[in-house]
């Protein structure tokens, strides 16, 4: 519109604001929007109007006041399915939200994600919530305050021409559209790590990212907590390395969980507190914690929101039930990154929620020994990390009393709670600025572990390994932000928790020894259950006369009659010579499904574990079984394991040796006494799941045969 047309009364009439007065040309040429019939001012929204003249009288036109608080649009968000394992910040398909500007009742210049369904009906937004002061009824004024919003939405998103005729094609003035994140974690692609502040992110749940205070204060703090103990310095390189996950790996395999255990009072919940303080609040209302009275399927929800960092859980053992299979199924989900299938009525199966962090968790027991005794321990036990809070050599907390400060500890998280959150800033700008150099320096840091002979003893544990080069990582995180002598104190307390994986002081340490260990549980597995094998050459005997090998060979013909006269076949043994001693082996044994699954149920070996020691070892034997053995094991030929069956090279006692010796003799005695109730369990399952023999062909397992 020409200006010269225009009569208006702030072209005379002065608008006072905060003791500043604008006239209409210094109105418009200070705007956020000024077109068609609206500008949109720090001082309100303003609407042209036009007076009702006299016949035959020119109307003149003038800008009212609708409101004194100013709202526009500045983006159009939307939500487009993400591509790729690596972008952790997970989208909704198909939504769109506008982000608005406004000025709250306390004149202070917020902006707030809208879905655009509520944007056009700005009442039944969040708006007020958020300080908008809108009005209360659907009058005349919030009809206007809608249309003027809509007027930016429509024209502002490409160069328009403003009141006075000047083009508005600054960007930084349009309305762009981009894509918008309903959970935090990083853009891979464009490097940025989405957390509630971020204008991209329109989430729902609870801000817990925040700073409040002096950042100097809360870097001080974290000084002399590092000076102070060796947890505090260990547990802080992880938690600023944590920001690396989803990063700096291709791969997201598992979220390592950092577990301090111990009686209570000894400051467990505090170290983890001040931990939490990194990023925001180090409290359970508004901070990174969650403890166990929080349900496991919220606390998914929270994990799966809160990816590519770390979290929290206090009190992690009373979210159990008492039992280990109940421990190791939760503590499964969260290592391993989430992603339970769960039923849904409509699509009957939908996606777990997924995340890939970092977990600090506490408890009063040893969450080792809280899984002690289900099959699936080993698995978990690579992916926890357990600080013992009395452990003297990485310490935690001591009495410290200051004069002038009384409890030291006590006086930290004071000054904790009162400053926090500046720290996780500058970790995520350091992150971007030196990505490149930490993908290089994470692997240099793995490969000083694989290629270094002391610590053999964890070559095939790539958790471990990849853990603790993490750490390092995030040592060296701190050194960059606290100073480089806290980064030095980190490593070293680092490298004290590193060497308790170290094999340097096992004497005669032979790096297959965990494989031969497998080896020695198949052994016992079979010497338990002598009569449930055919024995195709010898078993042993306890007698001691001179015609050993006949009475070897009739023992073997004995179990093996028994074996096929139950139908209990676990599999078959073919032994070169006779035993001496009854783990005397010196042959091979063919394993069917049944008996793998026996080895799993009552020996808690997989399968797959034992295979993958008998490779290493060079016992595993890849032919296939054909004609009578095949017929003797009922099942198909591709189900079946044969394991060459050796005595170790060389026997090392030792007191350990001697009490897994021990442990052994007792998982003997008790599976020999449940080995027929397992076993006959076992039977029912499986000649519930065979065809019927026809015309002497061998019975064949369902390959989706699962006996429990």
């Amino acid at each position: 519109m020409n200006m010269r047309t225009i009569k208006s009364e702030l072209s005379t009439d002065i608008v006072y604001h905060e003791e500043e007065q604008y006239t209409e040309k210094q109105l418009i040429e200070t705007s956020y929007f000024a077109a068609r019939d609206y500008i949109i001012h720090e001082t309100g929204i303003y609407k042209l109007a036009k007076s009702n003249p006299a016949k035959d009288k020119k109307a003149n036109y003038y800008w009212i006041k609708i409101t004194d608080y100013y709202i526009y649009p500045v983006q159009i968000l939307s939500t487009v399915d993400l591509e790729g394992d690596n972008n952790d910040a997970n989208k909704d398909i198909n939504s769109m939200y506008v982000n608005v500007a406004f000025k709250n009742i306390r004149n202070e210049k917020k902006i707030l994600s809208i879905p655009l369904d509520q944007f056009s009906d700005l009442k039944s937004s969040k708006l007020k919530k958020a300080g908008y002061l809108l009005p209360y009824s659907d009058n005349q004024q919030l009809k206007e305050i809608q249309k003027a919003v809509s007027t930016v939405l429509a024209t502002a998103q490409s160069p328009y021409k403003r009141l006075d005729g000047k083009i508005i094609d600054d960007e930084n003035q349009l309305i762009d559209c981009l894509p918008a994140y309903t959970k935090r974690g990083w853009i891979v692609d464009s490097l940025i790590h989405i957390r509630e502040s971020h204008p991209q992110f329109v989430g729902v749940s609870k801000t817990r990212t925040k700073r409040v205070g002096n950042a100097s204060i809360q870097i001080t703090v974290f000084q002399e907590l590092i000076k102070s103990s060796r947890l505090a310095s260990i547990f802080i390189s992880v938690a600023f390395a944590s920001y690396t996950k989803g990063l700096i790996r291709k791969t997201a395999n598992f979220s390592p969980i950092y577990n301090i255990f111990g009686e209570k009072g000894k400051g467990k919940s505090t170290l983890e507190a001040m931990i939490a303080s990194i990023e925001g609040a180090p409290n359970r209302e508004y901070g990174l914690i969650r403890d166990s009275k929080t349900t496991f399927p919220g606390l998914e929800e929270l994990l799966a929101s809160y990816t590519n960092g770390f979290f929290v859980i206090d009190e992690i053992d009373d979210m159990f039930r008492g039992s280990a299979s109940d421990a190791i199924s939760k503590l499964m989900t969260i290592a391993n990154n989430g992603g339970r299938s769960k039923y849904d009525k409509d699509t009957e199966v939908s996606e777990g929620k997924m995340w890939n962090s970092i977990f600090f968790t506490t408890s009063n027991k040893s969450l080792y020994e809280l899984t002690r005794g289900d099959m699936k321990q080993s698995a978990i036990d690579s992916r926890i990390f357990e600080f013992d809070v009395e452990d003297p050599e990485i310490n935690i907390f001591g009495i410290n009393l200051e004069e002038g400060r009384g409890d030291v500890v006590e006086w930290w998280l004071n000054q904790l709670d009162q400053n926090f959150g500046h720290l996780y800033p500058l970790i995520i700008d350091y992150i971007v600025k030196h990505v490149d150099e930490l993908r290089t320096n994470i692997y240099a840091y793995e490969g000083e572990l694989i290629n270094d002979p002391n610590y053999k003893i964890i070559h095939d544990e790539r958790r471990t390994i990849q853990t603790i080069a993490l750490s390092k990582i995030g040592a060296d995180i701190v050194g960059a932000i606290l100073g480089e002598e806290y980064g030095m104190i980190c490593h070293e307390a680092i490298d004290i928790h590193k060497s308790r994986f170290s094999n340097k002081d096992i004497p005669q340490f032979d790096v297959n020894e965990k494989h031969w260990d497998n080896m020695d549980i198949l052994k016992l597995m079979i010497n338990a259950n002598k009569a449930s094998f055919v024995w195709e050459t010898y078993a042993y005997s306890d007698d001691d006369s001179s015609n050993r090998v006949a009475a070897q060979k009739s023992e073997a013909k004995r179990y093996s009659d028994m074996a096929q006269s139950k139908g209990n076949v676990l599999g078959i043994i073919h032994l070169n010579s006779p035993m001496e001693t009854p783990n005397d082996f010196d042959g091979y044994v063919i394993l069917n499904t049944m008996g793998d699954e026996h080895l799993r149920r009552s020996f808690k070996l997989e399968i797959t574990e034992l295979v993958a020691s008998a490779k290493k070892l060079e016992l595993y034997d890849t032919k296939r079984v054909r004609g009578a053995k095949q017929l003797l094991l009922g099942s198909t030929s591709t189900r079946e394991k044969t394991f060459i069956l050796k005595n170790r090279p060389v026997v090392i006692e030792t007191e350990s040796e001697e009490a897994k010796n021990a442990l052994l003799d007792e998982a003997f005695i008790n599976n020999s006494i449940d080995s027929k109730a397992d076993l006959e369990e076992i039977i029912k399952y499986a000649h519930s799941n065979v065809d019927t023999v026809v015309d002497g062909e061998p019975l064949e397992l369902d390959d989706d045969f699962v006996p429990f």
